[in-house]
């Protein structure tokens, strides 16, 4: 009987995997050609560039996080949702995997992101709701080891992750309580990749009103600045310095109770300014939050009829051109916008009706944009994950 269930679990797990041809591959916008290669990794949760292109990786290769299932292959329990926190190594030209790099033996929660530069990496496990996780973050070398890990002595949710030259931050959500009132706050914190110390912490005060939207914070550091998008029951933008002790500018709009409870946001930032965005308006800030400027025709990421989101993404350092995870590009941040990829977002359930699911899948679900060497790169998950650049 064991035999038999083992054998059970396996075909399902193939079909669960398998290419299903109404699926396909992204379509390419005019003018445009996409190279894209499959990967057999399940769980990706985060993407960022790594090397640059060489003659070995012609395409460079990505850091890709994945919180790995090591139950046994005949378990049919998962209670607690634990997972091994992982790093891969990925041939952006051919999917191959270079290494990977087990951070830990097992967390519990969902969140896992990670955010590279030359210099090293930064990798945060934040809980879920449900869970409320211990937070944790690892701190690697430029040969990614492991050279601080950090247990931030609180449970939390939502971590996000930036780095920029020697400078990394983390963010996550939490509860405390003010005067006996509960109240959601935000944590951030830097630290040096070269040295691992931490250079500065802070929280800021998202209110009592706990915010429902999938994408709730966001943080981005560039240069010497450290921008924090924080999304309660309004949406405010700030400006820090590395250390988080100098505050530089601060952007406020003020947002609908619809926003408050089930609203979506997002924050760009380049060298030409910052685009701060919402479920259906977008705005471009300079780098010190003034002069707003309307954008019109920010895309939205529709994931079924209750996840409109507007589209994340970056802007390359070098050229200031930008890149969406919706397949979209600009020559700016507050450019027109053109579709250089186009994907089909088809929902999917790995087991059962998709409405039974409480959160059914879809296919080439983003889970980050980024520039490597010059190309836009998409990184997607579901049913398996993919890995798609933009040429030119």
């Amino acid at each position: 009987m064991a035999q038999l269930r083992t054998v059970i679990v396996a075909v399902l797990a193939a079909l669960i995997v398998a290419a299903n041809p109404a699926w396909g591959k992204p379509s390419p916008g005019a003018g445009h050609t996409l190279q894209t290669v499959r990967l057999a990794v399940r769980h990706s949760t985060s993407a960022a560039p790594w090397r640059p292109p060489s003659a070995a990786h012609p395409l460079g290769t990505i850091l890709l996080a994945s919180l790995d299932d090591l139950s046994p292959a005949g378990s049919f329990s998962v209670a607690s949702h634990e997972r091994a926190p992982t790093l891969r190594e990925i041939d952006a030209a051919k999917g191959d995997i270079i290494a990977t790099h087990r951070l830990a033996t097992g967390v519990t929660g969902y969140g896992l992101r990670v955010a590279t530069t030359p210099r090293g990496a930064i990798v945060i496990s934040g809980g879920s709701d449900e869970d409320h996780a211990p937070v944790r973050a690892w701190i690697l070398d430029s040969k990614l080891r492991v050279r601080s890990s950090v247990v931030f002595g609180r449970s939390g949710t939502d971590g996000n992750a930036s780095a920029d030259g020697d400078t990394a931050v983390v963010s996550y959500r939490f509860w405390t309580t003010i005067n006996g009132e509960q109240r959601r706050r935000q944590a951030v914190e830097t630290f040096s990749l070269s040295s691992g110390a931490r250079m500065g912490a802070t929280a800021v005060d998202q209110g009592p009103m706990p915010p429902h939207g999938e994408v709730l914070s966001q943080v981005v550091v560039s240069g010497s600045r450290v921008f924090v998008l924080s999304r309660g029951v309004h949406l405010d933008v700030y400006a820090l310095s590395a250390n988080l002790r100098r505050l530089f500018a601060r952007y406020h709009r003020k947002m609908n109770d619809e926003f408050s409870q089930f609203g979506h946001a997002t924050l760009v930032v380049g060298k030409g300014g910052v685009v701060v965005a919402g479920d259906d308006w977008a705005t471009h800030l300079t780098r010190d939050l003034s002069r707003p400027t309307p954008i019109a025709g920010w895309p939205e990421e529709e994931l079924g009829a209750d996840r409109v989101q507007p589209a994340h993404g970056s802007a390359d350092a070098a050229t200031g051109r930008l890149v969406l995870d919706t397949g979209f590009l600009g020559k700016s941040l507050s450019s027109e916008l053109e579709r250089a990829a186009e994907f089909s977002r088809e929902p999917y359930c790995p087991s059962g009706s998709c409405a039974d699911a409480a959160r059914p899948y879809f296919v080439d679900e983003p889970i980050a944009a980024f520039w490597l060497g010059g190309r836009a790169t998409i990184v997607t998950r579901g049913p398996a994950t993919r890995i798609v650049v933009v040429d030119p």
